[in-house]
């Protein structure tokens, strides 16, 4: 492991070192005869760059808005009858997260709540009507979830059963991601804007009154400045992936516009600067070459250093979170076991890498749930599972599974039972969990279970085939007067 780190190390210092070497080599053969061209294209490499990283740092945010949504959605649409108190809080929950404004979980119809838990109604804005089953941001103004002139809006459709049942709505401040919050190098007459395919700005940011924001475009107007078809035609090709420049000359003035696709929607960055500046650096950096050879060399050895460390760091933050929303997605919220999904799943990797291992498969059934819940309050209900779930996790090996499959259900997989003796000394210790197994500070309540059990593969070689099984013995123990475990196969 400690051999592998250092080759990867060795790997990123040899790679910015030949950048550097690079980035000298190109500033000596500006020296050259054609050093004014050359120190065009790196002052037009070095705009679109910038603004490159300007997009990736938009899309960025976004982008990390919308998995932590995906991943919300996905969770509701697996425990569709979920209460609306934890949908609430996990909306809530992704509010914060995100750093949105508002989220809200409605249904088809557009009624639904936010993440306060207050009733919100958006059939009568103009964009719920436009919603669709992919994932999708939006500009809009009315958002009906919050005050704001105009915002963003995430939406994220719900499905369980084949059928969209709803969206998650997140709302974001429009200014979020703006020129205030993204770093770009240029004067601060910059015009910085969002525009789709056609040209339209649903956001911009900078000067509000350029005359080449009007009603047909940016890109029409562009073209009608400068007479570059084929260029504009190109910006305005979904399948091009590369920041584009370009120089347009009008009447008033001349300017540069760099263009650097979001991969989102159709939405495109566009930052335009007067060319007089674009001008005033080539020129500087045209007279000043010598200078900043070394400069250059300096600061690329200074940018990769931090561009290392950054990355190292950055890239441990995105596997912790990453691990974070995977323990969060197989957890059962109620109980902190694993939830059915984890549950079936760790069950079968075991069954796939282990065909000649062997295991016993115990599924429990809370006796006379519905009367707890009708009689001494849902809330003492949950005390019940949390408490069970809390000692059905201590009581097993931490590398057997334990889930919580349904409302009052229950399943344990133990592994590597190697003999009969392991297995009857399991099923033995079962049977006397549940001897006193009292729950409730004040309420004493004394709670039994049915359990039903069966062996791989003597009983099932498949998750599928095991599961039968042991339902049809817990359905035995049911028949039998519960409070016991049966074996599948086995009277006793």
């Amino acid at each position: 492991m400690l051999s592998k780190l250092r080759g990867k190390t060795e790997i990123w210092w040899f790679a910015a070192i030949m950048v550097i070497l690079a980035v000298i080599l190109v500033s000596l053969i500006s020296l050259s005869d054609v050093g004014k061209t050359k120190s065009k294209k790196a002052i037009e490499e070095y705009f679109k760059v910038e603004v490159t990283k300007a997009a990736d740092s938009f899309s960025k945010g976004l982008k990390e808005a919308e998995v932590a949504t995906e991943s919300m959605v996905d969770f509701i649409s697996s425990e569709h009858e979920m209460r609306k108190t934890t949908k609430t809080h996990l909306a809530d929950s992704l509010k914060k997260n995100t750093n949105a404004k508002a989220v809200a979980i409605v249904d088809a119809s557009g009624a639904g709540f936010d993440n306060k838990g207050y009733a919100v109604d958006l059939s009568g804005t103009s964009y719920f009507s436009g919603l669709n089953d992919d994932a999708s941001f939006r500009f809009v103004q009315g958002d009906g979830l919050t005050d704001l002139y105009q915002s963003l809006i995430l939406s994220r459709p719900i499905v369980y059963g084949g059928s969209r049942k709803g969206y998650v709505i997140v709302c974001f401040d429009a200014d979020l991601f703006g020129v205030e919050n993204i770093y770009t190098p240029f004067e601060n007459t910059s015009f910085y804007g969002i525009v789709d395919t056609e040209g339209m700005c649903p956001k911009y940011f900078g000067i509000k009154n350029m005359v080449i924001l009007n009603e047909v475009g940016m890109w029409n107007n562009i073209k009608d400045l400068c007479g570059q078809d084929t260029i504009i035609d190109t910006i305005r090709d979904n399948s091009i992936n590369e920041t584009q420049l370009l120089h347009v000359k009008g009447a008033a003035d001349s300017r540069v516009y760099i263009v650097a696709p979001l991969h989102m929607n159709d939405w495109r960055m566009v930052v335009s600067v007067n060319r007089t500046y674009f001008d005033s650096l080539q020129k500087r950096d045209w007279q000043k070459i010598r200078l900043l050879c070394w400069e250059i060399g300096i600061a690329t050895a200074g940018f990769f250093v931090v561009f290392l460390i950054f990355s190292l760091f950055n890239r441990r933050k995105e596997n912790a979170n990453k691990q974070e929303l995977e323990v969060k997605a197989d957890t059962d919220l109620l109980t902190g076991l694993y939830n059915k999904i984890a549950t079936e799943k760790l069950i079968k990797n075991y069954i796939a890498q282990n065909p000649d291992g062997r295991g016993l498969l115990i599924l429990l059934d809370l006796d006379n749930f519905k009367k707890i819940n009708d009689t001494l309050g849902h809330g003492f209900g949950d005390e019940v599972l949390q408490y069970l779930g809390m000692r059905l996790g201590s009581q097993f090996r931490v590398t057997d599974i334990v889930g919580r499959i349904g409302g009052d259900e229950f399943m344990v997989f133990l592994k590597d039972m190697k003999t009969q003796e392991y297995i009857e000394a399991e099923a033995r210790k079962m049977s006397r969990f549940f001897n006193n197994f009292q729950v409730g500070e004040y309420t004493k309540f004394y709670a039994t279970a049915s359990m039903g059990a069966a062996v791989y593969p003597d009983d099932g070689k498949t998750f599928d085939a095991l599961y039968r099984a042991a339902d049809t013995a817990l359905y035995k123990a049911k028949k039998n007067g519960k409070k016991q475990l049966a074996f599948f196969g086995k009277d006793n």
